[in-house]
C-alpha cells in the first residue's frame, strides 16, 4: 500500500466516525453527513479517487447495503398481510415510478431521469421510523412493504438501463437470456439453500446465532452476497442486483435473521456503507452548485421525487390507511436517497446523464434526505397521538 492509500484510509476511517457526530449535531441523516464530508474533503483537499481506495471499499460498502435492504425485506408481514396490501404496494409503486417516467418521457427527456425520480429506496426511512418508534407499527410495516417492493422494481430497473445502455455492442434478446438465467439461479439458490435447511438444521442454526464466536453467519452471509455479485458480473448485470437479492434469499430462507442482520448492520454502516457515501460526496464541487444549469435540474428533481410519492399516496388506502397514515408513508418514502445516487452515478458512468445531471440529482437526494424525514417523523407522531 502507498503513502497516498494509507493517508486515504487514515482520512475515510476518521471521517466515517467523525460524520455521525456532526450529522446528530445537525440534525440530519448521518448518510448525508457523510456526503457533505466527502464534499468537504475533495473542497478542501481534493478528491481521494485517484488513490483507489474509494472506489474498492465504497463497492463492497454499497454491496452490503444492498444485501441489507434485500434482508430487511418483512416475507412474513407480507404473508400475513395477505392479496390487498400487496396489491396496494404493487399499485403505489407502479403509479409513482409509472408517473414520473411518462412525464419525463413526454418532456423529451430520458427514460432514467423519470426513474430516478420514481424510485424508492428505504435506508434513510428505516433510520428515520427507527428513531420516531413506529417501524413496528402500521405505519412502519407499510413503509416496508412498498419499500421493499419499490427497492426491488428500482434495482430491476436499474439493471434494465445497464442493459439497453449494451445493446449497440450486445443483441438486447442475449441480454434478458442472461437475465432471465439470472433469477432461474436465484431459484434454485433458494430451493438448495431451504433443501439444506429443512434437512440439516441444527447445522444451520450456527447461521443466526447470536452468540457465536467464529461469526459463521457474518461469513455465510457475506460469502453468499459476493458469489451473487460475481454471477451477475459475470452474466453482465448489475451488480447490486445480484447483492440485493442475495439478502432477499437469505432473508427468505432464514426468517430470524435479527441477530444476524444487527451485525452486518454494524459492520456496514460502522465502516464499509460510510465510505461509499463520502465517495458519493467527492463528485460534488461548490462552484457547480450555484450554476443555473444545475440549479433548475435540481428543483426539478428535488419537487418531482416529492410529487410522485404524495400524489400516488391515496392508492394506500386500499390498504386500510387512513388518509393521514398514507400521506405519512409517502413522505417517509420520498427521500430515496440511496438508490437516486446509485442512478446518478450509473447515468454517469453509462454517458445516460450529464456531469450536470448527476450532480443535480444527488444534491436533489440530499436535500430530500434532510427534509421528507423530519416532515415524516412530525407526521407520524400526530398519527400515535391521534390513535
Amino acid at each position: 500500500m502507498t503513502p497516498d492509500q494509507m493517508v486515504a484510509l487514515l482520512v475515510l476511517a476518521v471521517g466515517a466516525f467523525l460524520a455521525p457526530l456532526a450529522s446528530r449535531r445537525l440534525g440530519i441523516p448521518a448518510s448525508v453527513g457523510e456526503i457533505l464530508l466527502g464534499a468537504l474533503i475533495a473542497n478542501l483537499i481534493g478528491p481521494l479517487a485517484n488513490t483507489g481506495v474509494p472506489g474498492a471499499l465504497g463497492f463492497v460498502g454499497f454491496a452490503v447495503l444492498m444485501f441489507t435492504a434485500g434482508l430487511e425485506i418483512d416475507f412474513d408481514h407480507i404473508e400475513r398481510g395477505g392479496a390487498i396490501q400487496l396489491v396496494a404496494a404493487v399499485l403505489y409503486v407502479a403509479l409513482s415510478t409509472g408517473s414520473a417516467v411518462a412525464l419525463v418521457v413526454w418532456r423529451g427527456g430520458a427514460p432514467i431521469i423519470g426513474i430516478a425520480y420514481g424510485v424508492t429506496s428505504i435506508g434513510i426511512a428505516v433510520a428515520a421510523m427507527r428513531e420516531a418508534g413506529v417501524i413496528g407499527g402500521q405505519i412502519g410495516q407499510a413503509v416496508l412493504l412498498v419499500g421493499g417492493l419499490g427497492e426491488f422494481v428500482s434495482v430491476i430497473a436499474l439493471t434494465g438501463i445497464n442493459m439497453v445502455s449494451r445493446s449497440a455492442s450486445e443483441p438486447i434478446f442475449l441480454q434478458l437470456l442472461k437475465l432471465l438465467g439470472a433469477l432461474i439461479l436465484v431459484y434454485l439458490a433458494l430451493i438448495v439453500l431451504r433443501s439444506l435447511v429443512w434437512w440439516y438444521p441444527e447445522g444451520f442454526e450456527r447461521l443466526v446465532d447470536a452468540k457465536d464466536p467464529s461469526e459463521v453467519g457474518i461469513r455465510a452471509a457475506l460469502a453468499l452476497m459476493l458469489a451473487f455479485v460475481a454471477a451477475a458480473a459475470l452474466l453482465g448485470i448489475e451488480p447490486i442486483l445480484g447483492a440485493f437479492l442475495a439478502g432477499a434469499v437469505f432473508g427468505l430462507v432464514f426468517r430470524a435473521t435479527e441477530p444476524l442482520t444487527e451485525k452486518l448492520t454494524s459492520v456496514g454502516y460502522g465502516f464499509l456503507i460510510p465510505i461509499f457515501f463520502i465517495g458519493v460526496g467527492q463528485d460534488l464541487r461548490w462552484q457547480n452548485l450555484i450554476r443555473p444549469s444545475v440549479l433548475v435540474p435540481l428543483v426539478i428533481a428535488l419537487v418531482a421525487t416529492i410529487l410522485v410519492k404524495v400524489l400516488a399516496a391515496p392508492v394506500l388506502r386500499l390498504a386500510g390507511l387512513s388518509w393521514h397514515s398514507s400521506l405519512t408513508v409517502a413522505v417517509f418514502l420520498a427521500a430515496p436517497l440511496t438508490l437516486q445516487v446509485a442512478i446518478a452515478r450509473l447515468g454517469a458512468d453509462l454517458h445516460l446523464l450529464s456531469d450536470t445531471q448527476a450532480t443535480a440529482l444527488i444534491v436533489a437526494s440530499v436535500i430530500s434526505g434532510v427534509i421528507m424525514p423530519s416532515l415524516a417523523r412530525r407526521l407520524s407522531s400526530r398519527v400515535e397521538q391521534s390513535v
